[in-house]
């Protein structure tokens, strides 16, 4: 629709619209004087009018290559462009500088005339502007100052070397930042070594295959069938059916992700660095239904359980006997299954479990029918210079005491086994301690029975909870094996079968027609201890007694005042430190060295009776 033409050969590379149809005498030519620029500014209107009705569409003229040439140039603000970039003053620059009248060519001045001339002004000024310098205003057109043709497209202004400054400054950095990372460690795609989740290690991995590798050993853990075994039997167990149970590994994930790839890149490579020395372990939260777990090991010990069966004791006279066929039973262990299970649902493991499972010995077997329960303790006191009311009462409280059962944990009291002293009860009056004398009470003796039972249970190495020593020392046993009871007084014998096997108690009043003594004594049945007991009680201080006089008013055993009879042996008080030493019963070696008491004894003072009356028979002051 165009071609390229020159004018008079001086225009280089420039190009103009025309068209084939159009008269060549509404082609521009070029201006000499004002006059004539304005009249060419006319037909170029003409000119772009006509090239718009061409073919029904509009035509653009061809401008020269480097676009700023051309004094035609079709968009409008060319011409203030091309005045930016020459600074000449004329009518667009159409010539070479230096000549009068500038022929059509690329200006090197950018200047219509020399500068100052008369019809000279910057490139696309307004011509009001022009009006000022002297000339007369250039007429406008419709279309604004040098209008374009309507329509026309308007050519991409060329980026300057700016944007390539920015974009090549931001390639640098991005190569920069790039060759630090690789640099400093850091920038991998995967994670770093030192990182594990549940045990797994992550390194190398990238997020999607390490979260897809916990997935599937989350699942492979708490969707898979836990087979339990025992004794032929087997139940099943799959931890998301029968408790519920799931476990967040993806926040685990996450926050393993972070160590190394958040952050600066020093920031990065300070934790890429402390993973070396401080590795990270993650531990997703297992959450299961803690009820629904341990109704199922319920229903699991309910099947297996079995209560061992003890041979049968029947208590003789002469001690207990064992008869019958004993069995072992089965227990199983609760908490250790407990355990296992919430093991394999954090860490996995073999999907066989062997249910663990105690076999439970009975306390009395068959098998130790033969040795029978043996007798492990037997403690003997001398009640022959008792009364006969001092001695009956021994008897009725060793009665009350004979063939007790002390299982494995409980607690032995005196006072509620022996019950109220009362003569209702069958106790009679007799001689017992009050303070620093000795009175007369309903009951008195019964504590020989509490004292040689004390012995006893020191021996067998049962625990003491509760014992008190008498004002003074007794005859029937040392200093620090005593134990005095009183329902008044609140003091009672309490012990506790600290063994893991029954004890018998047997209890008696025993005579020795031999010797013709009589002895409270006190046996002990049980299984054989590990070890042997020995009692070290030792006197630290004595305390002497003091001889008291009582003035016999009645006179049955001295009437005058200077006669005296006999009233009451005197005897020393003491203070008395008292162990309890444990031996091995194989080796013979010392196991354990218990304090039991410091005691202290009151001395008893020795008394006689001297008479009240005077020779002649009077009484005396």
């Amino acid at each position: 629709m165009s071609e390229r033409y020159s004018y008079n050969g001086a225009k280089r590379g420039a190009k103009a619209s025309r068209s084939k149809d159009v008269s060549s005498s509404i082609q521009p030519s070029i201006p000499t004087s004002r006059a004539e620029y304005e009249r060419n500014h006319v037909l170029s209107q003409e000119y772009y009018r006509a090239s718009r009705r061409i073919d029904g569409r509009t035509q653009e003229p061809q401008h020269g290559a480097s676009g700023q040439q051309d004094g035609y140039h079709s968009r409008q603000g060319s011409a203030d462009r091309r005045s930016r970039q020459g600074g000449s003053a004329g009518y667009g620059g159409y010539g070479r500088s230096g000549s009068r009248y500038n022929e059509p060519g690329r200006p090197s001045s950018g200047r219509y005339a020399p500068g100052g001339g008369q019809y000279s002004r910057p490139h696309g000024a307004s011509a009001d502007r022009y009006a000022s310098r002297g000339g007369s205003p250039a007429p406008r057109s419709s279309g604004g100052r040098y209008a374009s043709a309507p329509g026309a497209r308007r050519r991409k202004k060329k980026a300057g070397p700016g944007k390539w400054i920015v974009l090549l400054a931001v390639l640098a950095l991005a190569l920069y930042f790039g060759r630090m990372a690789i640099t400093l460690g850091v920038g991998t795609p995967r994670f770093y070594a030192g990182v594990t989740v549940d045990g797994m290690d992550l390194a190398g991995y990238t997020y999607e295959e390490g979260l897809a590798a916990l997935q599937q050993a989350v699942s492979s853990r708490l969707d898979s069938t836990y087979t339990l075994s025992y004794a032929g039997r087997s139940w099943t167990f799959v931890p998301s059916r029968d408790v519920d149970a799931f476990a967040d590994v993806e926040t685990q994930a996450q926050l393993a992700w972070n160590i190394g790839h958040t952050g600066n890149v020093f920031s990065r490579q300070q934790q890429v660095l402390q993973l070396r020395e401080y590795p990270v372990a993650n531990d997703s939260e297992l959450v299961y239904d803690a009820a629904r777990l341990d109704a199922f090991i319920a229903q699991i010990q309910s099947e297996i359980d079995v209560a061992p069966v003890d041979a049968l004791v029947r208590l003789d006279v002469d001690g207990p006997e064992i008869y019958g066929e004993s069995s072992t039973g089965l227990a199983l262990d609760v908490e250790s299954l407990r355990a296992t299970l919430i093991e394999r649902m954090e860490r996995g493991g073999s999907f066989d479990i062997a249910l663990p499972v105690d076999v439970v010995e009975p306390d009395v077997s068959s098998e130790s029918a033969a040795g029978g329960l043996q007798k492990i303790v037997e403690v003997r006191t001398d009640a022959t210079v008792s009364t006969s009311a001092r001695l009956s009462n021994i008897k009725l409280a060793m009665q009350k005491i004979n063939m007790y059962i002390l299982e494995p944990g409980a607690q032995f009291s005196y006072n509620q086994v022996v019950g109220a002293r009362t003569e209702a009860a069958g106790f009679k009056e007799a001689t017992a301690y009050s303070g620093a004398t000795v009175t007369q009470e309903v009951g008195g003796g019964i504590c020989q029975a509490s004292s040689t039972l004390y012995e006893a249970a020191l021996l067998a190495g049962l625990q003491i909870d509760e014992r008190h020593p008498h004002s003074m020392t007794v005859a029937y046993t040392e200093a620090g094996k005593d134990a005095t009871v009183s329902e008044s007084g609140n003091q009672d014998l309490k012990f506790t079968n600290n063994t893991e096997h029954t004890i018998y108690i047997y209890a008696a009043v025993d005579h020795d027609e031999a010797a013709d003594k009589d002895y409270a004594r006190i046996t002990l049945f049980s299984a054989p201890l590990p070890y042997n007991v020995v009692i070290d009680n030792k006197i630290t201080d004595l305390i002497s007694y003091s001889t008291v006089y009582e003035r016999d008013w009645t006179g049955d055993y001295a009437y005058y005042t200077d006669q005296v009879a006999f009233q009451q042996a005197g005897k020393p008080g003491c203070h008395c430190s008292t162990d309890r030493v444990f031996y091995d019963a194989q080796t013979g070696e010392e196991l354990l060295r218990e304090h039991l008491s410091d005691d202290v004894y009151n001395p008893l003072n020795e008394r006689y009776w001297r008479g009240v009356h005077n020779r002649d028979g009077s009484l005396a002051n």
